[in-house]
C-alpha cells in the first residue's frame, strides 16, 4: 500500500511540473521567434558576419549570467531588511 502512495505522490509531481513547464513554453516560444529574426536582421539586413551575430548572442547570454545571480542576491538581502516589493522595483528601474 505504501508504494502505491508513493507512485501516486510521483505522478503528481509529475503534473506539476508539466503544468509550470506549459506555462514557460509560451514565452520560450515567442523570444525563440524574436531571437530568430534578430539573426537574420544581424546577418542579411545589417550586413555582419554570423560569426558576428554569434558573439553579440553569446555577450548578452555572459552578462546575464553574471548579473542574473547578483541581483537575486540584492533582492534578497534587500527583503530581508524589510523593503517593500515596489520600493525594490523602484530602485532597480533608476540603474536601467
Amino acid at each position: 500500500m505504501n508504494i502505491n502512495l508513493d507512485i501516486k505522490e510521483f505522478f503528481r509531481a509529475n503534473k506539476t511540473r508539466a503544468a509550470y513547464g506549459i506555462g514557460d513554453y509560451a514565452i520560450c516560444l515567442y523570444w525563440s521567434g524574436v531571437s530568430l529574426y534578430l539573426l537574420y536582421f544581424y546577418t542579411d539586413v545589417v550586413g555582419i558576419s554570423p560569426l558576428m551575430a554569434g558573439w553579440i548572442y553569446a555577450l548578452g547570454i555572459a552578462w546575464d549570467a553574471v548579473t542574473d545571480p547578483f541581483m537575486g542576491y540584492m533582492a534578497e538581502r534587500l527583503l530581508e531588511q524589510k523593503w517593500e516589493v515596489i520600493d525594490l522595483i523602484y530602485f532597480m528601474v533608476q540603474f536601467h
